[in-house]
């Protein structure tokens, strides 16, 4: 295979996103608004860093859609209960917009996730009331958040990039060869 006949696309800067050490998700809704999901860096600079890589791509509206987000529930062997949330590349909206160019060959794409495992504590009202906020406004704003003295979260808009997809997969309808696949197979 030459090296014309791969597509290679990321939304993850892999060296970026190991300097910024992702540790979590913080859903941020109000009844009136569309929600709101946080992406908390250990290391908020290099975290601005990825949103500013993908605010320059995308621009404040990610319109194609390119950058899928899922929130796969349910139990993993070898993994405490909750849920994991996997950003990375939606092909099949990449594959529309690569049709435009007359250089890309799909034969064979080659893409970076991430996968964090969330465990909340039972019964808590977070992910469910996103998902109710989500499901009125039919959009969300997903931004870096920062902790604020180790205290509460503070969320950081300015390269905030609106979307208007995400998945809500369980974890026993995601098959091999699915696009989350490596949400439940990955080691956590």
């Amino acid at each position: 295979m030459d090296d014309d006949s791969f597509l290679f696309q990321s939304f993850i800067d892999i060296p970026l996103w190991d300097r910024a050490k992702w540790r979590g998700v913080a859903w941020m809704w109000k009844p009136d608004k569309p929600p709101g999901m946080g992406l908390l860096f250990e290391n908020a600079s290099e975290g601005a860093k990825v949103f500013a890589s993908w605010n320059r791509r995308l621009g404040q509206i990610d319109k194609g859609e390119e950058l899928r987000v899922s929130i796969i529930e349910g139990a993993i062997p070898g993994a405490a209960p909750g849920y994991n949330v996997r950003i990375g590349t939606n092909i099949p909206n990449l594959l529309k917009h690569s049709e435009t160019d007359p250089n890309a060959k799909n034969e064979l794409i080659l893409t970076a996730s991430r996968i964090h495992r969330m465990n909340p504590s039972q019964g808590s009202p977070n992910l469910a009331s996103f998902k109710k906020a989500f499901r009125q406004h039919g959009r969300f704003s997903m931004m870096q958040v920062v902790l604020n003295q180790g205290t509460s979260f503070v969320p950081i808009p300015a390269n905030a990039i609106i979307k208007t997809e995400i998945f809500f997969r369980q974890v026993e309808d995601v098959q091999e060869g699915d696009p989350d696949w490596d949400a439940i197979v990955a080691p956590q």
